[in-house]
């Protein structure tokens, strides 16, 4: 084609190239009196040759991906308490491979002389509270570091690696420690998982972990004593940044943190974002027959389970509730560990000194002494084993029971709150109970389960019928069926 640059008309040759390479050639070629059609032809030609041109080189591809790249994500399990937990952390332990095979890795470190993940996640969230690390041989004063080091190695080698974390202690911080483990995982998005447990069952199994801590003889703690001094110094309505909640046992004053839900829920809510959250409904897991560990593998981090991440026949620990073969460790009723208190001072109240360490403690030729009286070198069954076999005794003595439905509700009510508030903002809530409200929008509601009070030994109503020396001497009519139990207790524990 030939065009003349400054009147339009055909006056010299000019090559295609050139015509692409000189924006005035193509503004002069366009003056001249072409068909419509043709214009806009040439112009879409136009149009394709330049994106052509533009497109990004592969350099400029890598730096733009890198920008919107997406952090690997990061699974902390944080309890609560009394949730199932330990049974997690066995299945944790147990499916490694099957983590790893998927994406997913443990970070291994040195703690307590066992390099086990759950180890180290525990010795984190105990020195993030401030508490004194057990020393271990070859492993290093500071797990905050440890676990630190290991996640910037695991991130600088892999930057796609996926992490789990699990550890229920991790219900126990407040809020500027939880501010210490956003720090910690900013390399990752993390996903906060907390299991819920109906309060009056998470109250009593509490109690339950507290007593078996107890010296049954010494020290023990009855469940009128351990829900008194919840009532008196556990503020349901406290704030984030108070002190942690805690109450006094027998061996000095344990936290239960974990069973404030609403600060827990806020505190993490908080610094990780409510859409970063998932709440599961412990108890609704159980009512339909799931297994904690497989809704959190298959429902939170969304992996497909096959038989080689099921539990293996015949494991050691296994769950006790629920049905269809799942079970989780019970806690020890209190009316059972109450009567088991009976028992030992009964059994074992009056030696002195009689037996050593090594050999297990015979049966009381007379009435019990005073518990204080007893040498410390005195060992006693395990109060596990003795417990399987009160039962004889347990429908003989009298009982208090308590109803814990009033005191429940003054905490659910703050948790529903929280919880339907987190929901708003993005949190995902599993295997929970909902109902439209008045405006039609779905809210989080606590059915009532109707569970069976928590009891106790009466022991106000057998000072009243026997006197003040109940607890040395046993009634004679009580007087057979514990000498019956006692010769189980001797034969198997």
């Amino acid at each position: 084609m030939r065009c003349n640059e400054s009147t339009g008309k055909a006056s010299k040759s000019v090559s295609s190239s050139s015509i692409l390479s000189r924006p005035s050639a193509i503004k002069a070629c366009l003056r001249w009196d072409l068909k419509p059609w043709l214009i806009l032809v040439s112009t879409a030609c136009i149009m394709l040759w330049l994106s052509a041109t533009l497109v990004p080189t592969d350099l400029y591809k890598k730096i733009a991906l890198a920008q919107v790249k997406k952090k690997p994500k990061l699974f902390l399990h944080i309890g609560a308490h009394k949730t199932g937990s330990s049974y997690i952390k066995y299945q944790m332990m147990r499916s490694r491979d099957f983590l790893l095979q998927r994406g997913i890795m443990l970070p291994m470190g040195c703690y307590g002389d066992t390099n086990s993940p759950s180890s180290l996640f525990r010795a984190v969230a105990m020195q993030l509270q401030g508490m004194k690390i057990p020393e271990a041989k070859n492993c290093p004063e500071n797990p905050l570091g440890d676990l630190t080091r290991t996640l910037e190695s695991i991130h600088r080698d892999n930057d796609s690696q996926n992490i789990f974390i699990s550890s229920e202690h991790f219900d126990n911080l407040n809020d500027e420690m939880v501010a210490e483990v956003t720090k910690l995982f900013s390399n990752f998005q993390t996903t906060v998982v907390l299991y819920y447990r109906r309060k009056q069952e998470h109250l009593v199994s509490y109690y339950s972990e507290f007593a078996k801590r107890a010296d049954p003889l010494k020290s023990p703690l009855h469940l009128s004593d351990f829900l008194w001094n919840v009532m008196a110094e556990v503020d349901p309505e406290a704030d984030v940044s108070g002190p942690l909640p805690s109450v006094p046992t027998a061996n000095g004053r344990n936290h239960i943190h974990g069973v404030c839900y609403k600060r827990v829920l806020e505190t993490y809510g908080r610094h990780f974002g409510p859409e970063n959250m998932v709440v599961v409904h412990y108890n609704g897991v159980m009512d339909a027959q799931k297994d904690p560990w497989e809704v959190l593998v298959r429902e939170v981090m969304m992996l497909e389970m096959g038989k080689e991440a099921t539990a293996e026949k015949g494991a050691k620990r296994s769950l006790q509730q629920g049905k269809g073969g799942t079970k989780i460790n019970a806690s020890l009723n209190p009316l059972t560990y109450s009567t088991a208190v009976l028992f030992y001072r009964w059994r074992w109240g009056n030696l002195r000194g009689q037996v050593n360490s090594t050999t297990s403690a015979a049966a009381s030729p007379s009435p019990a002494e005073e518990p204080s009286q007893i040498d410390n070198t005195t060992r006693l069954p395990d109060t596990g084993c003795v417990s399987r076999f009160l039962k004889p005794l347990e429908d003989l003595l009298p009982k208090q029971c308590f109803d814990l439905r009033a005191l429940a509700s003054l905490w659910e009510a703050q948790e529903r709150q929280s919880l339907n508030e987190m929901a708003r903002k993005g949190s995902r809530l599993l295997y929970f109970d909902w109902a439209k409200d008045a405006a039609g929008d779905m809210r989080v509601v606590f059915n009532d389960a109707n569970p069976s009070l928590p009891c106790q030994v009466h022991l106000e109503q057998l000072f009243e019928e026997h006197g003040e020396n109940v607890l040395k001497t046993i009634p004679a009519r009580f007087l057979p069926a514990f000498e019956q139990v006692a010769a189980k207790v001797d034969d198997k524990c």
